[in-house]
């Protein structure tokens, strides 16, 4: 099974960019940054394609992988693992990390943008809050004149 290079648009999805970046005219100066795209684009481009690779993943290879990362685990904590059986951990960690980002990774990722834009509401509230006290601070030193 082949996947396409270029994702299209969708109503949920964000992503507009669907043309492909122009051919390399020989191997050897092809420029894996491509101008239009930023880097911010770029990161999500990238973080998409990883997931939707992640998230073609069968059950019964998730089951594989989790039954070996237990049996790695056992060795480990029996203190008989090898140092290519501690590199194969790390690998089927990282595999079953993949495959529960693409799962729910959308998810978080939204959370965390609606964090961020709390904590700059926050900020600001933080921001007017001084200014509110200055003023006041101001008036009540005498530090304002008012008009009659």
């Amino acid at each position: 099974m082949t996947t396409s290079a270029i994702v299209e648009p969708t109503e949920k999805s964000p992503l507009r960019e669907t043309r492909p970046s122009p051919a390399p005219s020989s191997g050897d100066d092809f420029d894996m940054q491509a101008p239009s795209i930023d880097v911010a684009t770029r990161a999500m481009i990238h973080r998409r394609a990883a997931r939707m690779n992640a998230s073609s993943i069968s059950e019964e290879e998730e089951k594989q992988l989790h039954a070996e990362r237990h049996a790695l685990l056992d060795k480990e904590f029996n203190k008989t693992i090898t140092r290519q059986e501690v590199m194969r951990l790390e690998y089927v960690r990282w595999s079953l990390d993949r495959i529960d980002d693409a799962k729910h990774g959308t998810k978080l990722d939204a959370i965390e943008r609606r964090l961020e834009r709390f904590e700059q509401f926050a900020a600001e509230v933080d921001d007017f809050k001084k200014k509110l006290i200055q003023v006041a601070a101001g008036d009540r030193h005498g530090g304002r004149t008012r008009r009659r």
